[in-house]
């Protein structure tokens, strides 16, 4: 298969998945449009099958037309080809008759085509349709390579690796793309001693309000609070550096990283991956105040606690950016931008850097 064709054959898997998003979103008129775009993914497929195998076919025609053009090369038939048909004309009633579709009947077709995609890649192509993998359509190189890296240990059956890669790689991508958060903390110290605690309750519930905002917008990406939470859950912790390094500590025992919780992992992290790529562009800074080279190793302050995390290194080459939440105290945000591209921001006191 010619590089062209095997681009969109990615394309098309991609429609299926997003087309599998819809079709399981909560939304009826969402789940609908997931039906029109499941159509459109297996014509597009179909397309690649007739081009692959030099079946001569006209621009515009119709779809029943297109699986007889398939059916009469050779002796193989078109699996499901009454699913396919079905799906054919629940498209038809509603694009031209405004009539929705079963919910029953949308989750069949999503079952039906699955399988049906397995099948005729593996058929007609040669291909394993669910190996193919969609890694390549992340922006960012790192996290590329991180991906990659567990889908290797993954098929080698390391599944604690597998695990931890997927959550360096989840996290990064995190910071990268999420939106900054608004909430800074911490100033209750610098109160009278009898409304330090009304303090912090004020901000306690403001980063309640900040978590939901999140899942909000996490929600708005395609992904139920439940499936995030249970990601988040078997994910292990981890802790960039501003020099990229990191440092991971799992929740649970490595026994109970299965190869279906590395698998679910990996999936449903690639998954929003990728739906938080198509819908953000990736975070810059707004305002340059300083770039260069560190002079004098400065503190790095815990964006919530306040207290010492790590130190930059002497002529560590870093570029300063002023925070739009800059506190009283002169605490800024410091962006270091390393070999890897990582970009990451952290509370860092401004002074020591004159």
């Amino acid at each position: 298969m010619n590089d062209s064709l095997f681009k969109r054959l990615l394309f098309a898997k991609s429609l299926h998945r997003k087309a599998n998003n819809l079709l399981e979103a909560e939304s009826k008129s969402d789940q609908q449009a997931g039906l029109l775009l499941l159509h459109d993914c297996i014509e597009m497929f179909l397309r690649i099958v007739t081009e692959q195998l030099n079946i001569p076919v006209k621009h515009h025609i119709a779809f029943n037309q297109l699986l007889d053009n398939i059916d009469n090369i050779g002796e193989n038939q078109l699996s499901f080809r009454t699913q396919l048909n079905q799906l054919n004309q629940a498209r038809l009633n509603l694009k031209h008759f405004g009539n929705y579709a079963d919910v029953d009947d949308l989750k069949k077709f999503s079952r039906d085509m699955s399988t049906f995609l397995q099948v005729s890649a593996s058929q007609y192509l040669d291909l394993d349709f669910s190996s193919l993998s969609l890694i390549e359509n992340i922006p960012s190189p790192y996290a590329r390579k991180l991906m990659k890296d567990s889908r290797r240990m993954l098929d080698e059956e390391e599944y604690v690796d597998s695990v931890i890669k997927t959550a360096i790689a989840f996290k990064f991508f995190q910071a990268k793309y999420s939106r900054p958060s608004s909430y800074v903390g911490s100033s209750s110290l610098r109160l009278p001693r009898e409304l330090r605690e009304l303090s912090a309750w004020a901000e306690h519930l403001e980063k309640k309000l900040e978590d939901l905002s999140v899942e909000i917008e996490e929600a708005s990406l395609g992904f139920s609070r439940k499936t995030l939470r249970e990601l988040r859950s078997y994910l292990p912790n981890v802790m960039f550096s501003l020099s990229g390094n990191y440092q991971v500590s799992i929740r649970h025992s490595r026994e109970l990283y299965t190869r279906d919780i590395a698998e679910f992992c990996f999936n449903n992290s690639l998954e929003y991956m990728l739906n938080l790529s198509e819908n953000r562009e990736a975070n810059t800074p707004r305002h340059a105040t300083f770039a260069g080279t560190v002079t004098q190793p400065c503190e790095v302050l815990d964006r919530l606690k306040q207290e010492p995390m790590a130190k930059l290194q002497q002529n560590e080459k870093v570029a300063v950016f002023v925070a739009e939440d800059m506190d009283e105290n002169g605490l800024t945000a410091i962006l270091i931008e390393n070999e890897l591209g990582y970009i990451r921001s952290e509370l860092v006191d401004y002074n020591n850097q004159r």
